[in-house]
């Protein structure tokens, strides 16, 4: 990336030559005295100050996971944090300055403070730098798990247990420096769920407890709309042709919310106050989906059994189509890039493929990151900054952070991290904004 400097002072000129006026009183002559030039010393620049907002965390395993934050233009170490609990995902608050640390066993939500705050002023903005630091503010509940993003909404869903009905909670960028959640919902069966906020409505799954045989996964979805800080039922799609069994995974875009079922996609249609639904079928069991909100299609993965490879779809509200994807690989991790013009694979063998979301084609070559495949319990991980030019990569057995310069399709090893520890989840957190260049 390159970054702007800020210049402070200015260059201050000498004379070149001085001049001696004498003066005398009445009629006397005035004499000028012409001496030799001073010459001007060369311009000294004044230093230059780099202001990176760029930050990524970490996760260093152990009985309690430890978050290290690294400033990626120096590549130096700015904090060590600790959590109470083994991290089980790592997600990013609206405006990138909060991670979200979610710890499913220990039953904790962490909000871990960037120390980056980008503060907007019209066509342009400000960089405020601070030691990263953890939040006061936690969540605590029973098996948090899916975190998922609308606008300044962070949907998080505690899954529950037998007995403990399942939770969601939604707090937002504002609310997490303030200590305060927006809004609370309380189910009454435990179910491993999902939710996603639309502006005012909550669009949450719902779980059937006489379906036989048992099972924590939903196979409803309803729509219940905020007042105040909780929310009031406002349409549950239970009809046969809106069933959704073995329910995982949701996404939204644009203009659609959409979960995986064992049969195909549930696609949810907003249209102001009220909402549509409709299903497209598959035979194959869809178990996660990406969305992103310059792109009409979602993609969607999943397989029918573990003996099967997982298989890539796009899936089209638009032309209520699912059409597999070409990939022969065994998929490790996804991410969006490029404002959405592409879609990026990295695989278990540690390689990363782009596919143009235009037409879901492969876009040049399969670059090798790694210089290993994953060896048995470890697992590749991938973030992106927020302008979705630059990738992250963790190789576990090679105790280093790689990074991808997607604009080039190449390797940077000048940004190689090296880590003394095998690392767990991480996370790009900051802004690419630089100080006083117009808003991205």
């Amino acid at each position: 990336m390159k970054h702007n400097s800020l210049v402070r002072g200015a260059r201050y000129l000498l004379p070149l030559f001085l001049i001696s006026l004498l003066s005398a009183c009445g009629g006397s002559d005035t004499n000028i005295v012409e001496r030799d030039p001073v010459n001007n010393p060369d311009p000294v620049d004044p230093p230059v100050e780099h202001h990176s907002g760029a930050r990524l965390l970490v996760t260093q395993p152990g009985a309690h996971d430890h978050v290290l934050v690294f400033d990626l233009e120096e590549k130096t170490e700015l904090a060590n944090l600790h959590v109470e609990g083994n991290i089980s995902g790592l997600y990013a608050s609206p405006n990138n300055r909060y991670g979200i640390a979610v710890q499913g066993n220990a039953g904790i939500v962490n909000f871990i403070d960037s120390g980056v705050e980008w503060e907007t002023h019209g066509d342009h903005g400000h960089l405020h730098l601070s030691e990263p630091a953890m939040v006061d503010f936690q969540m605590a509940g029973t098996k948090p798990a899916h975190v998922t993003k609308h606008e300044d909404q962070i949907v998080i869903f505690f899954d529950g247990a037998e007995g403990t009905p399942a939770e969601i909670r939604i707090v937002t960028e504002s609310g997490i420096a303030d200590g305060a959640t927006l809004a609370e919902y309380s189910d009454n069966i435990n179910q491993h769920g999902a939710a996603q906020a639309w502006g005012e409505y909550l669009i949450a799954t719902a779980r059937d407890g006489n379906i036989t045989p048992a099972t924590t996964l939903p196979s409803m979805v309803r729509v219940s709309e905020r007042h105040g800080d909780h929310f009031h039922e406002l349409e549950l799609f239970d009809a046969p042709e809106h069933a959704c069994t073995g329910l995982h995974g949701s996404a939204q875009n644009v203009g659609f919310v959409t979960f995986g079922c064992t049969d195909g996609v549930l696609v949810i249609e907003p249209h102001d106050d009220h909402f549509h639904a409709h299903k497209i079928a598959h035979d194959t069991r869809i178990s996660s989906l990406y969305g992103h909100p310059n792109v009409i299609d979602f993609v969607g993965t999943g397989r029918n059994s573990n003996e099967e490879p997982v298989a890539l779809f796009a899936v089209s509200p638009a032309t209520e189509t699912i059409t597999a994807i070409s990939y022969d690989r065994t998929p490790r991790a996804y991410s969006f890039a490029e404002d959405g013009e592409v879609f990026l694979i990295l695989d278990t063998e540690g390689g990363l493929t782009a596919l143009d979301t235009h037409d879901w084609s492969v876009v040049g070559e399969r670059i090798q990151v790694t210089a290993a495949a994953e060896g048995e319990g470890q697992v590749f991980r991938l973030t992106l900054s927020d302008d979705g030019e630059t990738a992250y990569i963790a190789d576990v057995g090679a105790q280093e952070i790689l990074v991808v310069d997607i604009h080039e399709w190449a390797i940077d090893n000048d940004a190689t991290i090296e880590l003394d520890f095998a690392p767990g989840p991480i996370l790009w957190v900051g802004t690419s904004n630089e100080e006083g260049e117009h808003d991205h």
